[in-house]
């Protein structure tokens, strides 16, 4: 799996490239704890991340449990956590573990980075 970043103003999209398995959720958050300091909390200056999944090859259950503990940390902190362009799979795998409104999901990054929430 890689990752390429993209760092804008208020937010930062992280794409995720081919397969995201134990090995690739492991890398990821790595790179969230060591080079974003997302741990426990999301930093301030952090207030969106949003997930670009349009080169993704597949998802096993690590990758979702990451996902789904990321979603708890942003939540916690009030923080915006977003998904975009999700696969039909994704999608699915989402529904049938009850996960599918957990998230917010985006069509694009476009409409993800419009999305101007503000912190509660």
């Amino acid at each position: 799996m890689e990752i390429n970043t993209i760092n804008g103003e208020n937010y930062v999209v992280f794409q995720i490239i081919g397969n995201f398995d134990q090995h690739g959720a492991m890398y990821l958050r790595n790179v969230l704890i060591n080079e974003y300091l997302i741990g426990e909390t999301v930093p301030a200056e952090m207030p969106h991340v949003i997930f670009d999944f349009t080169q993704i090859d597949s998802i096993s259950s690590s990758g979702i449990g990451l996902l789904a503990s990321l979603q708890r940390t942003f939540n916690k902190s009030n923080k915006l956590l977003s998904l975009a362009k999700i696969p039909h799979s994704l999608q699915q795998i989402l529904k049938v573990a009850n996960l599918i409104g957990v998230f917010t999901i985006y069509k694009n990054i476009e409409e993800a980075v419009a999305d101007k929430r503000p912190e509660n």
